[in-house]
């Protein structure tokens, strides 16, 4: 195993690999949040297959207007369980993207 027992890892998520092609625009950016849910339950999913299960979330502040979201994601060993409100993070991407205009 690459983490000793009880670490914590940081993943960052960019949707424009993890979603797929389907949700790319001409520009090669995620833009709706379908898009985003699907990259953020891929990676879930790829966590889980290595013993690794998600703490929490949040959108990554280093983000640029016209550029693609991302998010970060913290997991560990932990198997606590953390539903993830998708209604609140999307929010938190309307507002920033709102912020950036």
């Amino acid at each position: 195993p690459f983490l000793k027992e009880k670490s914590e890892i940081i993943f960052l998520i960019k949707p424009q690999f993890e979603a797929g092609n389907s949700f790319l625009n001409k520009s090669g950016i995620v833009t709706d949040e379908k898009g985003f849910r699907t990259a953020i339950e891929r990676v879930v999913k790829e966590g889980l297959n290595h013993g690794l299960y998600l703490k929490n979330i949040s959108l990554s502040t280093l983000w640029e207007k016209n550029k693609n979201v991302e998010f970060l994601a913290l997991f560990s060993q932990d198997s606590q369980s953390f539903k993830i409100n998708y209604e609140q993070l999307f929010n938190e991407v309307k507002i920033l993207k709102k912020n950036l205009n």
